[in-house]
């Protein structure tokens, strides 16, 4: 069943980036409804840089590893997940009146970095968490 699965990626890369970059136009609509709560276009950047992200991992797959394309494959990965954090920030200072300054979120790319110390998969891991 690995096997299987193995010989899949390609397929599984693409589907699973085009979900989170189909989740764009989803929060487009959603952003322009008159009594909107959320930021949800930062949601939306989120899906597409997510998106883009999982597409260069299938070109990874394809590809010769080159580090230019690695360290494409994780900023992109990394800026992803700074839009999901920001859409979260953001959302909760807009129902509850209070959130963590943007300092969390340099907080959290520093903790992120520390992963770099054990090379491009380090900082990928550590990045994901």
């Amino acid at each position: 069943m690995a096997e299987f699965f193995t010989s899949q990626m390609d397929y599984i890369y693409f589907f699973y980036g085009l979900t989170f970059i189909l989740l764009l136009p989803l929060c487009h609509f959603l952003n322009r409804r008159p009594k909107r709560l959320l930021p949800w276009i930062l949601l939306g950047l989120f899906g597409l840089t997510h998106g883009l992200s999982e597409w260069l991992n299938l070109l990874f797959l394809d590809l010769v590893k080159s580090p230019l394309l690695t360290l494409a494959r994780i900023g992109l990965m990394i800026l992803s997940y700074v839009f999901l954090m920001e859409f979260a920030r953001t959302g909760t200072l807009s129902l509850r009146g209070r959130a963590p300054g943007r300092w969390i979120i340099a907080a959290l790319l520093g903790l992120a970095c520390l992963g770099g110390f054990f090379g491009a998969s380090g900082l990928a891991a550590a990045s994901r968490y």
